[in-house]
């Protein structure tokens, strides 16, 4: 979900049925009720946590002083290294015997370095591995020292264990859907009865298609390439044409299907009123034209959640794979929690909309065009980004929001918009996402040129005269969740895979396939 607004989860009661209770009975020791349990299993999970990264800030300290060591006292390469040993193991002779030894007297100062190089770089090499630990040194972490004991153990396991249950059930991914995934409905083009009472859409697909009314009655079934079109009459009610040029009162909506009934395979053209060129936009699936009012007159398209992803323009699918697979899945969680959950566009026939106020949907052409997006959709097919929320005993499909920058930290949905209903968008460090010319109000506000009139009225809280490239920058960066180029940075540069970014970026979360549900 990019640079858009946000809205709470509705009001749900908390869940706690006979099956999980005796479940969680087991891990939990105190006689006291299982909501206090669950909080005090928290807290001593959260502590013990803060001791793990404690534990990781210290193997990075012993990381940095093995580096330090190996800088002063290391060598250049293998061959001055192995040169020196040589010089050592002679020099040695020499002590032992110098007499017997003489021409071994010259190799002191490489013996004593080599010496050092044993002392302060050799017992140190095995924390070499440690060197991608640097995101755990942090001041803050030093408490994590006092919650190392067992009883903080303890607590932390109960609360993995109640993780691990939740985790494993369905939770909210609960909806009936065959392996493409339960159908979307997305708001591609609005229009208003005053442009659409001037001017036609017109529409064609790759095979026979039948049109219906209002009341699902058929009123044309027509060859792919046979062109039909709507318009707004009067009332409330469209008006449909068929390719012979004879209309239809439709009604308040028109709908255009396969004539198979076969709708996976079925590509929709649409050509928009506003285009002189002759070009049609091609939609996988169903369309329908829907009037709601004199404003609103959508073109729907409804088709299988996979479709949907397969379309997705939020990327070009020209980056790493696993960065690509990343993005799949967040586009995918977020279009299965506005079909579960979201009533925003309800008034008008759809779920989400095709641009940025939900998330970008370019259908068959973008499909077409970069067909690795494709590709990772189907090596991550049907995964969603959920939370096992201990506190409400629900796995929870996740609202992922992704913003292309940050300064070098990710910020929590607290910090940013104030709710706390959103536990696994917490703040991490992000030196892989962050902007090196940027600094935070650009990046959030974005940027004007101060001689750009227009865009300073336009845009009045943009930042002014921004370093180049960024002079006239859009900003909108909120800088929750996921970094965008964070991630393209952790597949392209520190071959992290699609898993490992997204539990990276998003605290507690689990990847769930969700369909087909219920499993065959």
């Amino acid at each position: 979900m990019k640079n858009k607004k946000f809205y709470n989860f509705q009001t749900r009661k908390s869940l706690f049925v006979f099956v999980l209770l005796t479940f969680l009975a087991g891990f939990f020791y105190f006689p006291i009720p299982l909501k206090a349990e669950e909080v005090t299993d928290f807290d001593l999970y959260q502590k013990y946590d803060l001791c793990l990264k404690y534990e990781k800030k210290e193997k990075y300290s012993k990381y940095k002083k093995y580096s330090k060591n190996k800088k002063k006292y290391g060598f250049s390469d293998s061959g001055e290294k192995g040169k020196a040993k040589d010089a050592y193991n002679k020099y040695k002779l020499y002590k032992k015997d110098p007499k017997k030894y003489p021409q071994y007297a010259q190799y002191e100062s490489l013996y004593k370095k080599y010496v050092k190089y044993k002392k302060y770089v050799t017992p140190y090499s095995k924390y070499s591995r440690y060197k991608n630990y640097k995101e755990y040194d942090r001041s803050e972490y030093n408490a994590g020292k006092n919650y190392c004991g067992a009883e903080y153990l303890a607590g932390y396991n109960r609360y993995q264990a109640a993780l691990a249950h939740l985790s494993a059930t369905v939770g909210e991914a609960d909806l009936v859907a065959g392996a493409l995934g339960p159908d979307i409905s997305v708001g591609i083009h609005q229009y208003t009865s005053s442009s659409l009472g001037s001017d036609y859409i017109r529409f064609k697909a790759n095979k026979s298609y039948v049109v219906k009314n209002a009341n699902n009655e058929t009123l044309a079934t027509e060859e792919g390439t046979s062109v039909t079109k709507v318009k707004y009459n009067s009332g409330g009610n469209l008006k449909f044409y068929n390719s012979a040029n004879v209309s239809f009162s439709s009604g308040a909506t028109v709908y255009f299907e396969a004539a198979d009934g076969n709708n996976d395979d079925l590509v929709m053209s649409i050509e928009q009123t506003d285009n002189d060129e002759d070009e049609f936009d091609q939609y996988r699936g169903k369309l329908k034209v829907h009037y709601t009012n004199s404003s609103n007159i959508w073109v729907i398209n409804t088709l299988p959640m996979e479709h949907y992803v397969w379309g997705m323009g939020e990327i070009r699918g020209t980056g790493d794979t696993d960065h690509n697979r990343v993005m799949t899945t967040i586009f995918r969680t977020y279009g299965y929690w506005k079909v579960k959950f979201s009533t925003k566009y309800a008034a008008y026939g759809f779920k989400v909309t095709a641009d940025s106020s939900s998330q970008v949907y370019y259908g068959y052409d973008w499909e077409t065009d970069y067909p690795r997006i494709k590709e990772a959709a189907e090596d991550t097919v049907g995964v969603l980004m959920m939370y096992a929320n201990v506190s409400t005993g629900l796995n929870e499909v996740t609202i992922s929001p992704y913003s292309s920058w940050t300064d070098g930290r990710t910020r929590s949905f607290q910090e940013r918009w104030g709710s706390t209903l959103y536990p696994w968008c917490q703040s991490v460090l992000d030196s892989y996402g962050k902007n090196s010319v940027l600094n935070h109000d650009q990046l959030y506000y974005g940027c004007c040129p101060s001689d750009d009139s227009a865009c300073r009225s336009t845009y009045p809280n943009r930042v002014l005269d921004c370093p180049s490239p960024y002079e006239r920058y859009s900003g909108g960066n909120h800088m929750v969740g996921l970094s965008a180029n964070g991630s393209l940075s952790l597949a392209t540069d520190h071959d992290k895979d699609w898993q490992y970014i997204l539990n990276y970026y998003f605290t507690g979360i689990n990847l769930r396939k969700a369909y087909p549900y219920p499993a065959p």
